[in-house]
């Protein structure tokens, strides 16, 4: 059977570690470990949600940077290496022995990495990239899957550890979005109807015991969890007109660009030079949640790196510099305990204490400094109520039945007898302007 495998999107920048169990697209940092940049990519391309088949000629690369600490210099190189290890459908650690998830050993090597462009980056970093899963490593399962990565000698420091998973494409899923939702017509919410058609689906699963996650826009909070479809049509399973299927719609990212320590960039005011690290001191933000819908194409959340002021003959995975990235928020009427926090790739897609704003009484400002390496950014923001666990975007961004929104779809089964969950097909869905 050909097998896929799909990475979700991890993007980290230099944020404290989260609690382990974070599933998705979330990843996690060592505190004492400086990481930024850290992305999945398709061939150049970043992704959202990366689908390939076996035997094809395209992979896909955990890309991400270890910073060197202070006072460190061109001969602090790290080498690293990785593991893989299986969880269930949730992402919560199954408890599978290596043997039962792969062949060989469970172990591969990273390297060195390669070093920032020297003179032309004031933080001194190492590149690395690693194809996953790595291909010494021959995967038997399909499912959820972790890369932990960790300096040679110590395996037992996790430096990061990263989901993706490996999908079989045993059944095909299609699915559309629609601002006309069951309690109102074109307003602040999407709501999607999906099908799901086992192809080569395990004769012992029926379709009525797929499990289906749908997430918006990478974000783990925003997961919906259904057991059941709505109905069975033989061999196709129909999920429609349920509770689940329906979010609230948001409103597109805002755009930031860092390409250029020698000229403003989009949304960038001024560029500061400050204890050896350029600072990049963004236009004040404003709440939008009264504001009409305006068409973006933003890039759903994500980043590109890229630096323009240097020779393109060198590749800006090496050239780009670190900046300090100032952000403000002025006029939300939110206040603590309620927390504001950036939401995008630059944060990790997380909502935590790497994400969480400042409140500044006296002017009614949150703000936020982020370490980024430099290029085009996509955020947006959301507010953490106090006591609750879930956050929303709806009291600052609004919420628009246009916005494009990516959802991503995935259908787990497990057989009689197994211990965890095997992922039948996945399906990325995004939301049209035209809704």
């Amino acid at each position: 059977m050909l097998f896929r495998v799909l990475c979700f999107l991890a993007i980290v920048t230099i944020v404290p570690t989260v609690k382990a169990g974070a599933v998705f697209r979330s990843s996690t940092i060592d505190d004492n470990c400086r990481v930024g940049s850290m992305q999945w990519r398709k061939g150049e391309f970043v992704t959202h949600s990366a689908v390939v088949e076996a035997g094809e000629n395209e992979r896909l690369t955990l890309v991400f940077d270890l910073l060197a600490p202070e006072g460190g210099d061109e001969s602090w190189m790290p080498y690293l290496r990785c593991r893989l290890r299986h969880t269930d459908a949730a992402g919560v650690d199954d408890g599978l022995v290596e043997s039962e998830f792969l062949d060989g050993f469970n172990i591969a090597d990273i390297g060195y990495g390669e070093e920032s462009t020297p003179g032309l980056t004031t933080v001194l970093y190492r590149h690395y990239s690693v194809e996953v899963p790595p291909a010494e490593m021959r995967v038997r399962l399909s499912g959820n899957y972790v890369i932990e990565i960790f300096e040679d000698g110590t395996p037992e420091n996790v430096l990061i550890s990263a989901p993706f998973a490996i999908e079989e494409g045993s059944v095909e899923i299609a699915g559309s979005v629609t601002g006309r939702t069951d309690t109102e017509w074109n307003g602040s919410m999407q709501q999607l109807e999906l099908e799901v058609t086992g192809l080569k689906l395990d004769h012992r699963v029926g379709m009525q015991n797929l499990r289906l996650y749908i997430e918006q826009n990478g974000m783990k909070n925003s997961c919906q969890l259904l057991h059941h479809p709505s109905h069975v049509e033989g061999n196709k399973a129909v999920y429609a007109h349920m509770p689940e299927l329906m979010f609230k719609a948001g409103n597109e990212y805002r755009r930031m660009e860092t390409v250029s320590r020698k000229r403003c960039g989009m949304h960038v005011a001024e560029i500061l030079w400050n204890d050896n690290l350029y600072h990049e001191i963004l236009q004040t933000d404003f709440p939008r949640i009264t504001a009409e819908y305006v068409y973006d194409q933003t890039q759903g959340g994500e980043f590109t790196v890229r630096e323009a002021d240097e020779s393109e003959k060198v590749p800006s995975d090496l050239d780009a510099d670190y900046t300090v990235v100032h952000f403000a928020l002025e006029g939300s009427g939110i206040m603590p305990p309620d927390i504001v926090h950036i939401e995008g790739a630059l944060t990790g897609r997380r909502i935590d204490s790497g994400s969480a704003m400042s409140y500044e009484p006296e002017t009614g400002t949150w703000r936020k400094a982020l370490l980024l390496k430099q290029g085009a950014y996509d955020y947006r923001y959301a507010v953490g109520k106090s006591g609750k666990t879930d956050v929303s975007g709806s009291q600052i961004e609004g919420d628009h039945h246009q916005t494009q929104n990516v959802y991503v779809v995935r259908a787990y089964y497990r057989l009689p007898g197994e211990r965890t969950d095997r992922l039948a097909g996945v399906a990325v869905i995004r939301a049209e302007a035209n809704l």
